[in-house]
């Protein structure tokens, strides 16, 4: 079931930051230091492949509301390597009017490498978010990650009827842009039915790795077909994949079909799922 807050009751969100830091240390990258406020955690690191870090983010109350929000700030050390997701998908409950925000800030220092695997998040109708994403590079850094998102509830059979979804997604190196995309997206706007925007599909996708090649896209576009819309294009040495489709699952697993071209090319390791994924 939905949850609301009392519009009356402001001292009843949840306001939670999480500050982590990564270092490479004795062969194997290490949380350097972590701080935080409210209901936003980390698990113990795990290290299924030797030095690679794979942690879990959690947010214990499993959703958000109106007026809450949530703050999240990594630095990935030099020559740190880092894989992060979550043990289950964000949800965005429905407000009484209120903004829900997340504010995600992310740097990679020299010859550092992050892996950010966030499960899909979900925003149920009648939802008000504010979502900002900025990702920095170092010249000698590598990213590969995605971000899945679906309008209403699709187990429930609910539609987005209702509500306001604004995101904002900077990819920066040396404060030079590679990729800012912003978007504001209401119930009820062309966009969302549009043959030039998301066809009246509930979730869609975006698939970013770099820095990689031509012959890396070209493996890509050679993925077998799946259900629902999929593309791949280069911006630089960027390459930007997008899903429309009608289940989150099937956008997972086509982003995972791609992390396992890309990430033997980019960073000469075979991929390892976190293990969370098969709960």
């Amino acid at each position: 079931m939905a949850v609301s807050i009392a519009k009356n009751n402001p001292s009843a969100s949840w306001h939670a930051r999480l500050e982590l830091e990564f270092q490479q240390q004795k062969q194997r990258t290490v949380i350097h230091r972590k701080k935080h406020t409210g209901p936003l955690l980390v698990q113990k690191p795990f290290y299924p492949e030797g030095r690679v870090c794979h942690l879990y983010i959690i947010h214990p109350p499993g959703g958000v509301v109106g007026g809450d929000s949530l703050e999240l700030d990594i630095s990935i050390g030099r020559d740190s390597h880092t894989l992060i997701t979550t043990p289950s998908a964000g949800k965005f409950y429905r407000s009484d009017g209120r903004i829900a925000s997340q504010t995600q800030h992310i740097r990679l220092h020299e010859n550092a490498v992050l892996e950010w695997f966030p499960q899909e998040n979900i925003y149920f109708n009648q939802s008000n978010v504010k979502q900002r994403t900025r990702i920095e590079l170092s010249p000698s850094s590598r990213f590969i990650g995605w971000d899945i998102i679906c309008l209403g509830r699709r187990a429930a059979n609910e539609s987005y009827t209702q509500g306001q979804l604004t995101q904002s997604l900077e990819l920066v190196c040396n404060n030079k842009p590679l990729l800012i995309e912003r978007s504001d997206l209401a119930a009820g706007d062309p966009a969302l039915t549009a043959l030039w925007g998301f066809q009246n599909f509930p979730v869609s996708g975006t698939f970013i790795a770099c820095p990689v090649d031509k012959g890396i896209l070209d493996k890509v576009r050679d993925l077998a077909e799946t259900e629902g819309l999929f593309s791949a294009t280069l911006m630089g040495n960027n390459l930007l994949c997008r899903y429309l489709g009608n289940e989150a699952e099937i956008a997972r697993k086509k982003f995972i079909q791609v992390w396992n071209l890309v990430r033997p090319a980019l960073l000469k390791r075979k991929t390892c799922e976190p293990r969370i994924w098969q709960t």
